[in-house]
């Protein structure tokens, strides 16, 4: 089938350098000669009939000189792009080691083991020191290179001569070590996702957005998502510009699907409307005057069904106790929770009206630290909203009588775990 063009222009002038400020420096050091009146630049998006991109030309057009366009290289480091697109997968990887498959921008993983392998040097820094923390931090595990018959392959190394290669994992791994592997060398570049969340678990997807917000102070990025954890997690940053696809048919006697681009999303009611088009259900959020976030679910029920309803009345229908399930769970729901409403609201609608409540002990005390370090010392929220108890277990607070029988089922808990 033939094809049809989808143009996005990304036009931006030197003197007034505020829609793509992370590419202006790479350019203008390409054409130190132009003068600051003329230089625009064009990435041009090929489109299947089917909707699906085939090709990604960037280019740079000069009006000051006779220079015209000029395509940009596809190899490291002078590529302008990376193209992450959703048909970008490949059946066969390449396992020679070199540097052209090192350094190249094709679009697909066809050369991603020598991208990893280059990594997996513990001498280039600090690309190699980020991509192991970005391993850690995202799937749990690095991923890293062992010999092979033509070369080198991608796997995860158990012991010695034991490792499981990377085709025996699920897709979501390729596609999160693919983008990890060019995010840990990118600078002023432009990185162009499509479908960012395919075959990526929900909380892998969120470790990667923070990698990609941290980049995005050196990057810029265009991202076509589904997901509304995406959109939350994005949307949130400050820096963040949201356009809305739809689809609508421009005749009614031969139907012909058109595709309409609006940059809205400025009013709350709007935010709340995409996400619930994208699937969220709010439910009762946002008709809450505060939060309070516990580390236990039995905590939580005794002060959300007990305590308010007979010693704090007042607060019935006001305070929203939740229980994040786990000392583990509590820093990422809580920045889960916060960003749903930045984004949602615009602003930090319920800054120092959360308090976070977790028990005694020296773990616990480790994540009300790091909490403390990013919401009162980076974004200036209250110090008293971020708490522990001084006792390691809720039930230790119980009246006398029902402390003893507490008692007495976790030692009888103790024994059975012995036992077994």
């Amino acid at each position: 089938m033939g094809e049809y063009q989808a143009n996005i222009i990304l036009n931006f002038e030197i003197e007034n350098v505020s829609v793509i400020t992370s590419v202006v420096p790479l350019v203008n050091s390409m054409f130190n000669n132009i003068s600051d009146d003329g230089l625009k630049m064009e990435i041009v998006i090929k489109l299947n009939r089917d909707g699906n991109i085939s090709k990604i030309i960037p280019k740079v057009n000069v009006n000051s000189s006779n220079l015209g366009f000029i395509d940009f290289p596809v190899a490291e480091p002078g590529n302008l792009i990376y193209p992450f697109l959703s048909k970008g997968k490949v059946v066969n990887y390449n396992e020679n080691m070199n540097l052209q498959s090192s350094t190249s921008v094709k679009g697909n993983f066809e050369d991603l083991y020598a991208k990893i392998d280059r990594l997996c040097n513990e001498d280039f820094q600090p690309a190699a020191g980020e991509y192991k923390r970005a391993c850690r931090d995202i799937l749990g595990y690095r991923i890293s290179t062992v010999n092979s018959v033509n070369g080198k392959k991608a796997a995860l190394v158990i012991k010695n001569l034991e490792h499981i290669p990377i085709t025996a994992m699920g897709e979501g791994v390729v596609n999160i070590i693919g983008l990890i592997v060019d995010l840990c060398l990118a600078e002023s570049k432009i990185f162009l996702i499509e479908e960012l969340e395919n075959d990526i678990h929900p909380k892998a997807l969120k470790g990667l957005l923070n990698l990609i917000i941290e980049k995005s102070k050196t990057n810029q990025f265009f991202i076509s998502t589904h997901s509304n954890i995406i959109v939350k997690y994005l949307g949130a940053d400050i820096d963040t510009e949201i356009f809305k696809v739809a689809m609508t048919f421009k005749n009614s006697d031969f139907p012909i699907p058109v595709s309409t681009v609006n940059k809205f999303l400025k009013t709350e009611e709007d935010r709340r409307l995409l996400l619930e088009d994208l699937g969220y259900e709010f439910n009762d959020f946002g008709l809450w005057q505060s939060w309070l976030f516990l580390e236990e679910s039995s905590a939580e029920a005794v002060i959300k069904e007990f305590l308010i309803p007979q010693f704090c009345k007042r607060l019935s229908g006001k305070l929203r106790t939740f229980s994040a399930n786990g000392l583990l769970e509590v820093e990422p729901k809580f920045r889960d929770f916060n960003n749903l409403f930045v984004f949602l609201h615009l602003t930090e609608t319920y800054k120092n009206r959360v308090w976070v409540l977790v028990d005694s002990g020296d773990k616990e005390k480790e994540i009300i630290d790091k909490m403390k370090i990013f919401y009162v010392e980076k974004n200036g929220w209250s110090d008293s909203n971020f708490r522990q108890l001084a006792k390691h277990d809720f039930e230790e607070y119980y009246p006398k009588e029902f402390r003893e029988k507490f008692d007495q089922n976790k030692n009888l808990a103790k024994d059975k775990k012995r036992e077994f």
